[in-house]
């Protein structure tokens, strides 16, 4: 007679013997996932001057966090350069959107952006042009500064960390549950197009072993990201990742230096973010200045105004308004007044140097 018993609990053996095998087999994948960021990140940090990578410790972080200023003098010009970019084809599948502008005064030099990217056709490389330049002017934007706030906590140009943890830097003040695969998803689109994003920055410098300035350029990625193959195999993001947010060998002596930008502006709305930075940028450049001088009309620029001035310029005055209100109700603006077309705005960061 058969026994059922017997062959049950044989059975019931079984599956529990293949449990504790994947178990284990998740368990050292995992421990060979983290062995392998550690491995990077240690490379990493042995290539950077020692004296170098850590991050602005006179910024206060209870209110601000810092962007280097040599970078953010720079980046601030982001939309101008996507206005006048240019869509090239280079060959087969492969476009890039291409822009310089040049700089004056004391930041003398240009400012150049270049994003590569493949489309099977031209008319699909419209298509992703108008998406980089949206995500550009406003979410990427605010993924790339959740990362910056990171590297701020960590003390650190070159560190390691949770995805998760650098999205809960713009996720919502009253958030509490888990981020689902589709905004995990969303978020490392938006990582994978800054980490194709090349900032390049030239400018003067008077080397001590020359009478005569000398141009000093500087190929700038916006985020160089590491991550674990087997994650991105496996779906669309990984869970963990090894960052640089600048490269301060690149940068010398002009990596300590900070832009100090508040806290709120992460939690702010996508098409304010590039009017909260050039305002903070501008500020920072003339931090002894009792207000800086804007014109109305550029700022409904920067506001993602411009389509509403044209069909009821009183519309986008008042939203604008409000915006700077919003901005002032936040911190990130002190005080601020209009006269004659012109906003006088006194903004509440300050300037760091490690």
């Amino acid at each position: 007679m058969t026994d059922l018993g017997a062959i049950s609990r044989k059975i019931n053996g079984y599956f529990i013997h293949q449990n504790k095998i994947q178990f284990f087999q998740k368990e050292e994948k995992h421990r060979k996932k983290n062995e392998n960021l550690h491995q990077i990140n240690q490379k990493i940090l042995s290539l950077v001057d020692g004296n170098l990578h850590y991050l602005f410790n006179s910024i206060d972080n209870s209110n601000f966090f810092g962007v280097t200023k040599h970078f953010m003098d720079r980046f601030y010009h982001l939309p101008q350069l996507l206005k006048e970019s240019v869509l090239r084809h280079i060959s087969g599948n492969d476009y890039e959107i291409r822009s310089q502008i040049g700089m004056k005064g004391r930041a003398a030099g240009s400012v150049g952006l270049i994003y590569d990217f493949t489309a099977s056709s031209f008319e699909e490389a419209q298509m992703i042009e108008k998406d980089y330049k949206d995500r550009m002017l406003g979410e990427a934007t605010r993924v790339l500064l959740a990362y910056w706030k990171r590297a701020n906590k960590k003390k650190m140009f070159h560190f390691v960390d949770r995805l998760s943890d650098v999205m809960f830097e713009i996720a919502d003040e009253k958030r509490e549950i888990y981020f689902s695969t589709k905004e995990k998803t969303e978020f490392w689109q938006n990582t994978k197009i800054l980490m194709r994003t090349q900032l390049t920055i030239e400018c003067e410098v008077k080397p001590k072993w020359s009478k005569k300035p000398q141009l000093l350029r500087i190929p700038h990625r916006m985020l160089e990201i590491k991550a674990d193959l087997s994650d991105l195999l496996e779906k669309n993001y990984p869970n963990e990742v090894a960052i640089t947010v600048l490269d301060p060998v690149h940068f010398k002596e002009r990596a300590s230096m900070a832009t100090a930008i508040t806290n709120s502006t992460l939690k702010l709305r996508p098409s304010d973010i590039m009017l909260a930075l050039t305002l903070q940028t501008r500020g920072a450049q003339r931090r002894d200045s009792p207000a800086m001088p804007f014109k109305e009309s550029d700022l409904i620029d920067l506001a993602n105004l411009s389509r509403t001035a044209r069909s009821n310029v009183r519309t986008a005055r008042a939203r604008l308004s409000k915006k700077i209100g919003a901005l002032r109700s936040r911190g990130i603006i002190e005080n601020h007044e209009m006269s004659g077309g012109i906003y006088y705005i006194k903004t509440a960061n300050q300037r760091g140097r490690v």
